[in-house]
């Protein structure tokens, strides 16, 4: 087996046990926040860009699978950066603007802002957007060099 295979089994199988531990913690999450007594809704607005960051870790790893089965990683790419830049800068911004923003019209906890400023979901949101420019970049250079090999 090629050491790329073997890369994207590695990936397929550590993305799939993060995808999983994270589910299982916010599962525990939402079991201890309502035992205790936690506002469903506060806990429910706080987790919702964890399952857009969730889906991102399933993508790698299924990217990850694809590799490993055979197809290519040029196929594999483009998508998988467009695909996760796109939820990992949608959970950021939904984060910072969304949450602040829906707290204050149903009234739940006690924050009263517009937006939540954390340099941590600014940073996640701009590697998001980079992300997906880099996915469309390597889409457009691939098919760039597929029509170069044409004329060749």
């Amino acid at each position: 087996m090629d050491d790329l295979r073997q890369a994207g089994y590695l990936v397929a199988i550590a993305g799939g046990l993060c995808a999983l531990v994270l589910s299982a913690i916010v599962v525990i999450d939402l079991i201890g926040g309502v035992f205790y007594g936690a506002e469903f809704g506060y806990w429910a607005l706080r987790r919702v860009a964890t399952v857009s960051y969730i889906v991102a870790i399933i993508m790698l790893a299924f990217a990850g699978w694809q590799v490993a089965r055979g197809r290519g990683f040029v196929d594999v790419m483009p998508q998988l950066l467009s695909g996760a830049g796109v939820l990992l800068a949608g959970g950021a911004v939904f984060e910072i603007f969304g949450v602040a923003l829906l707290m204050r019209l149903f009234d739940i906890g006690e924050f009263r802002g517009i937006a939540y400023f954390d340099p941590t979901y600014v940073t996640l949101g701009a590697v998001g957007l980079l992300l997906w420019l880099l996915g469309r970049l390597m889409r457009r250079a691939i098919f760039m060099a597929r029509e170069l090999e044409e004329f060749l």
